[in-house]
Order: C-alpha cells, then sequence, then structure tokens
C-alpha cells in the first residue's frame, strides 16, 4: 500500500492519539486503585471518631459511596450530603431518606457558579476544567447553587466528621466551614493535591495556614494518623502535596500531652 504524504501525517496524528489514550488506561486504574484506599481508610477513621448518635457531613457525595457507612456506624446521628448534580442529588435523596442532602456545591459564599460536568467521568465534575485522566472527556456547563457550610450546618447540630472531596475546591469548602470547624472541631477528611493548585491558584502553604494556622487543626496523611503517627510539620505537609502521589489528608484537633492526635 503506498502512502500519501497527507496519509502519513493522519496515521501519525492518530498514533500519537493512541498513545495517549494507552497512557491514560494505564494509569487511570492506579489511580481508581488508590481512590478505594483512601475510600477504606476514611471509613477506618469515622469508626474510630464517630458515636452512634455523632453528626457528619459528605461534601461532594456523588453516589453516596462514604454516605452509607456514615449513616451506618451514626445511625442516630443527622448528616448531610452535598451534591450539585440534580441527578445524583436525586438519588441521594432516595436512598438516604434521613440524610440531609442539598442539591449544591459548597464554597466560601452563597450565590450561584458555572460548574463543569465531566459526562464521560462526573466524578471529575468541578467549578473548573482539568486534566481529566479519560482521553477525549466530553464536559457541559451548567449553573448550580453554591452556599457555605456554615449556613447549611444548624448551630445546634454539632458535627463530628466531615468528608471533602470536590475536584480541587477544598480550600474554598474549608473557608467557607470556618465557623462550624472553630465551633465543633470537627475530624477533616479531605482531597488536596496538583488539581487545586492548578486549577484554582492555591498552595500547600495556604491550605496549612488556613487549616492549622487559622483553625488549630494538625494534619496528617489517613494511614499515618490510623497508625497513631506524629502530625506532620508545615514542611511536611507542603512537599507531600507538590510531590503528587499523596492527596488524600485528615485535619484533626490539636494533639493532647504525650499523644499524637487526639481520639476521643
Amino acid at each position: 500500500m503506498r502512502w500519501t504524504m497527507r496519509g502519513r501525517r493522519i496515521a501519525m496524528s492518530v498514533g500519537a492519539l493512541a498513545c495517549v489514550a494507552v497512557v491514560a488506561w494505564l494509569l487511570w486504574p492506579e489511580e481508581k486503585g488508590k481512590d478505594t484506599q483512601y475510600n477504606e481508610q476514611t471509613v477506618a477513621i469515622m469508626r474510630r471518631v464517630m458515636a452512634p448518635d455523632a453528626n457528619g457531613v459528605d461534601v461532594g457525595a456523588f453516589e453516596g459511596t462514604l454516605t452509607r457507612p456514615m449513616t451506618e456506624i451514626a445511625p442516630r446521628g443527622h448528616h448531610y450530603a452535598m451534591e450539585p448534580q440534580p441527578a445524583y442529588a436525586a438519588r441521594l435523596r432516595s436512598q438516604f431518606p434521613r440524610v440531609d442532602v442539598c442539591a449544591c456545591a459548597l464554597g466560601d459564599t452563597d450565590g450561584t457558579m458555572p460548574f463543569v460536568v465531566a459526562r464521560e467521568d462526573p466524578t471529575r465534575s468541578g467549578f473548573h476544567t482539568q486534566d481529566y485522566p479519560t482521553p477525549n472527556e466530553h464536559t457541559d456547563t451548567v449553573m448550580v447553587p453554591v452556599r457555605r457550610l456554615d449556613d447549611v450546618v444548624a448551630a445546634a447540630t454539632p458535627i463530628r466528621f466531615i468528608k471533602i472531596d470536590v475536584e480541587g475546591a477544598e480550600y474554598l469548602v474549608l473557608r467557607g466551614a470556618r465557623e462550624t470547624i472553630r465551633r465543633d472541631r470537627p475530624y477533616i477528611a479531605f482531597e488536596y493535591g496538583k488539581a487545586g493548585m492548578k486549577s484554582y491558584g492555591t498552595t500547600p502553604e495556604m491550605m496549612w495556614s488556613l487549616l492549622h494556622d487559622d483553625l488549630g487543626l494538625e494534619l496528617a496523611l489517613m494511614q499515618t494518623w490510623l497508625d497513631g503517627g506524629r502530625a506532620y510539620t508545615k514542611a511536611e505537609f507542603t512537599a507531600m502535596v507538590r510531590r503528587g502521589d499523596e492527596w488524600m489528608f485528615v485535619a484533626f484537633p490539636a494533639a493532647t500531652p504525650g499523644t499524637p492526635g487526639r481520639r476521643d
């Protein structure tokens, strides 16, 4: 078969796209496996700190993967699930009739904002586009309501545990939850990595300043906390975030003397 110059260029372009697709396909299962590991660690922390009547918040609840164990671990608690995609919020209401489901995104202000829905992988949806692991990801932009957690959670409902996984907007969510965090001193499992730094213009130093300096919480990897390890220093936390091989952390009340972190 003879190839024209144009044919060669097309073949080379197709080959390059195929290589990108193969690389994404190879890396994606590893990332998904990491997410499964993080979910297991999050549940382990909930089991450690939540009594049967404790109250929890699932920010970025999606299909309720972590809402369900929250309700099982604390069946008498008042729980909140935040999910801005209407179809998934409706499913959450159907599956968890006793959970207070808010079909909204959380941030540091009330209002409405554009929200980018990733069609092939809706878990990657958020306020901004990002480097999607699936090649040729198609997106739609919709307007969604945005609220502060401080305005959603009743002051009379002390929050024991918060999970935040919102594709880079975690810093905004935490800024909008400062009153709740100062009042209730919850344990917080939160995602933070390169997506937040790139898409939202935040830095690990900003996250450290908010959680540690402003709100008085210690930070560590979830498994480190579960193993009784010490809290990280600012240098350790910022270096770990920038390396990018870990992206799910726990913020917890400051340690009592002689212990790596409170387990009360």
